[in-house]
């Protein structure tokens, strides 16, 4: 399957498993369902999911473990995103879902692809995002982390937003080291007891143990 938005996709939150593709919601001037004169009066933002990925090299893959905890309740599935193909104003990203089913058996979903135009049309109305940090950011800082074998300088955000079930609250982490940025974030909604854990798994970059090697 292959969704084309010019908006950003978001690849992680409380029910990210489920709703990875669609982030800030459709941009209706991509669809042609809004009238051309009123798109062009629409502020073009750049995509974070392009900029995130434009520097990669096609093929870098990066693989994450996602694990929703609700009182006695989890949930465990794995994702991998793979960069299939990039021009200088398109990227074309691959995403693979496997649910882990209780038994430990696992159960992988047809893969889905996602077309991530360089910039995007905002639509009238919506306030610009701030392109460095997420909504609702009560702390920030920097940390080296260790994962993979790798030494990763990420910047993490504390953020607490809004949901149907009451608040949430976030730590992510994310690096220019890693396609897509983001390397870990921890979800907590207390209302539901809820908790959810992405972790990255895997990293690999074409090219990046020749490089290593000289």
């Amino acid at each position: 399957m292959i969704m084309q938005s010019a908006a950003p996709f978001r690849f992680y939150g409380s029910t990210m498993a489920s709703r990875w593709a669609l982030s800030l919601g459709m941009v209706f001037c991509g669809l042609g369902t809004v009238d051309i004169a009123q798109c062009h009066a629409q502020e073009e933002v750049d995509n974070p999911v392009f900029r995130n990925w434009k520097d990669f090299p096609v093929g870098s893959t990066v693989s994450y473990r996602s694990t929703t905890k609700a009182g006695e309740n989890s949930n465990i599935q794995e994702f991998t995103l793979r960069l299939k193909a990039k021009t200088a104003e398109r990227i074309t990203i691959e995403r693979q879902l496997t649910a882990i089913m209780p038994d430990g058996t696992r159960q992988e979903y047809p893969a889905m692809t996602s077309e991530n135009a360089r910039v995007y049309r905002l639509p009238k109305g919506v306030e610009r995002p701030d392109p460095n940090k997420p909504k609702g950011v009560i702390a920030e800082g920097e940390e080296e982390l260790e994962m993979l074998g790798r030494k990763i300088k990420a910047k993490w955000f504390k953020a607490k937003m809004r949901v149907e079930a009451g608040d949430m609250f976030t730590h992510s982490w994310s690096s220019d080291q890693v396609p897509g940025g983001l390397v870990k974030a921890v979800n907590e909604t207390p209302a539901t007891k809820s908790v959810n854990t992405v972790e990255m798994i895997d990293l690999k970059i074409p090219g990046e143990s020749q490089a290593s090697d000289q």
